[in-house]
This record gives structure tokens, C-alpha cells and sequence, in this order.
């Protein structure tokens, strides 16, 4: 029934969307909306599927979000969906009239407020949506981190860090030469790295952001060692994928501007290097780590020497 198929709508096209599968979707509603056109809750779906297939126009999800809206004109979540379509299309002030109108009817929704925080930002510095996510952290930004605790700057950087990484999936995704599962797989390295490296940064060496490299290649051994620590059992071949993950993350840095073609090429250098390096001692790594033969401060200072920990960072 119409009833039972929006009912268990929601997990099937999220589990589409977790996997990047839009060609999956797209054809999944449109014959859905075939056999039951009177469900609104349909054309949202669509509209934003529509909107996120890099082979689709996206003509047609204002189209479909339309529809959803004529269908249930009270409904605010449909409201600022149709705002979201507008701000990524480019029709900022269309944008803002509608997003402002969901906040009437939910003035409490984080979401819609974060949509309009987004909006302003792109309308004040005229950026589009790919260059808001690309957007550089300014002296005046880095001014107002440095005045945050040190909690607060993490989270800050962990935005933009996060931004990076969306416009590098939206950039595999147009390019189309990687798999839905390739790219996944790339997103998933760089968000298991990178958090790893927030987890071990302290006050004293300041919040972690992409841009800055120097962060990064300086103690890069360091925060190899601790991402192998920090995984119960990692194969030779997944480190050697972090840092082809990386590499080609760095790359797009670069050529977005955000760092040099240069400062990427070293970076990829040095990452590559190390982790071909490290999947080598994996095996010993796991060998002193179960050597019931050797304790605990030898076993400690053996691996310290295994990976190099002596030496200057």
C-alpha cells in the first residue's frame, strides 16, 4: 500500500544515499512514484536525489521539490529543502525567503538555521556552494580561533576540515572514474586518519587543519604510529590505500588553490613513502605485540625502534 511503501521508504533510500548510490534511487522513486503519485513524501526523496546525481539537471529536483511543496504547501521540512536546492543552484535570495519560512514554522530546528548561517556566508563573500566547502580560513578567521579554547578551535577546524572532504567527494563523484565504492572507500581513509590526528592534537600544538600542512608533515610518523595503535588489526594493504587516499586528496588541494601544487606534491611524496614503510613492519609490529616472551618496556622500546620513534620528527 501507499502507506506501508512511505513507511519504508526512509531506511531504503538512506542505505542508497550512505552508498552513493544514486542511480539506484533515482530509478527506485521515479517507478515508486509511478504506482502511488499522490505521496508528497516521494518527490522530496527524488528532488534530492535529483539533485545530487552529477548526470541529472538540476532543473529537474526544483521541479520535483515543487511538486512535494503544491502537495503539502504547510510543510516545513519541504520548505527549507526547497531553500537548500535554491542555495546550491544559485538562487541565493529565492534561497533565503524560503529557508526563513520553514524557521516560522520551526524556529527552533538547528538545520534550517545551519542552512541559513551557510547562505549568509555565500551571499556576503559571493561564493557558490563548491567554493563555500573550498572557502579559505582568512586572517580574520585564524584571529577569532586564535581568541577560542582550545576545544573550540578544534571544532571550528573540524568544519572545515569536514567541508574539504564533502567537495572532494562531490568532485570523484562528477569526475565518474571511480566507483560509488571506491570513492567511500578514499572518504573513509581520510575521516579514519584525520580523526585520529584530532584525537591526539593538544593545546600545545594547536588544532589540525588540511591547509596547513606543516601540521601534518612534521610529526606525520607520529600520527601513523598512532592511527596503527589505534586500530585493533590493520592489513599492510589498507595502509598502503591511506595513503593513496591522501595523496589523491592532497592533489585536489592543490589544485583548488588551497595549498601548492608543490606543498602537494611533497605531501603525497612523504605519505606514500611511509606508508609503504609501515605496511612492511605490520606484520612484526603484531609480532611484539603477542610475544608473551618479551615485557612490557622492552616490547614498548622494540616498537619505538621498529617504527622509527627515536628518530627526529
Amino acid at each position: 500500500s501507499s502507506e506501508e511503501l512511505v513507511n519504508a521508504l526512509p531506511p531504503i533510500v538512506e542505505n542508497l544515499e550512505n552508498l552513493l548510490r544514486y542511480d539506484l534511487a533515482v530509478p527506485f522513486l521515479e517507478k515508486a512514484i509511478q504506482y502511488y503519485p499522490e505521496e508528497h513524501a516521494l518527490y522530496d526523496e527524488l528532488a534530492y536525489f535529483y539533485l545530487n546525481s552529477p548526470k541529472i539537471d538540476n532543473g529537474r529536483a526544483l521541479q520535483m521539490q515543487n511538486r512535494a511543496l503544491d502537495m503539502d504547501p504547510g510543510n516545513d521540512y519541504y520548505l527549507n529543502n526547497l531553500g537548500w536546492i535554491k542555495l546550491k543552484t544559485g538562487y541565493l535570495n529565492e534561497a533565503e525567503i524560503c529557508i526563513r519560512k520553514a524557521l516560522e514554522f520551526d524556529t527552533d530546528n538547528e538545520n534550517y538555521w545551519g542552512n541559513l548561517e551557510t547562505l549568509e556566508y555565500m551571499k556576503e563573500h559571493r561564493l557558490n556552494y563548491t567554493q563555500y566547502l573550498l572557502r579559505e580560513v582568512g586572517r580574520s578567521e585564524f584571529d577569532e580561533l586564535d581568541m577560542l579554547d582550545f576545544e573550540d578551535q578544534t571544532e571550528a577546524c573540524g568544519k572545515y576540515n569536514k567541508d574539504r572532504i564533502e567537495a572532494f567527494k562531490y568532485h570523484l563523484l562528477e569526475k565518474d572514474e571511480l566507483n560509488p565504492h571506491e570513492i567511500l572507500d578514499k572518504v573513509a581513509c581520510l575521516e579514519g586518519f584525520t580523526s585520529t590526528i584530532e584525537q591526539h592534537r593538544s593545546a600545545e600544538h594547536g588544532p589540525f587543519l588540511f591547509e596547513n600542512p606543516e601540521m601534518f608533515l612534521n610529526p606525520l610518523r607520529l600520527h601513523m604510529v598512532n592511527f596503527i595503535f589505534n586500530s585493533l588489526h590493520i592489513e599492510s594493504d589498507y595502509l598502503i590505500e591511506v595513503g593513496k587516499a591522501f595523496g589523491l586528496f592532497y592533489r585536489y588541494l592543490g589544485e583548488v588553490n588551497l595549498i601548492s601544487p608543490g606543498t602537494a606534491k611533497q605531501f603525497e611524496s612523504q605519505f606514500d613513502s611511509l606508508t609503504n614503510e609501515f605496511s612492511g613492519k605490520l606484520e612484526e609490529y603484531y609480532r611484539l605485540n603477542h610475544d608473551i616472551n618479551i615485557d612490557d618496556n622492552e616490547r614498548e622500546e622494540r616498537i619505538d625502534r621498529l617504527f622509527g620513534m627515536f628518530e627526529n620528527q
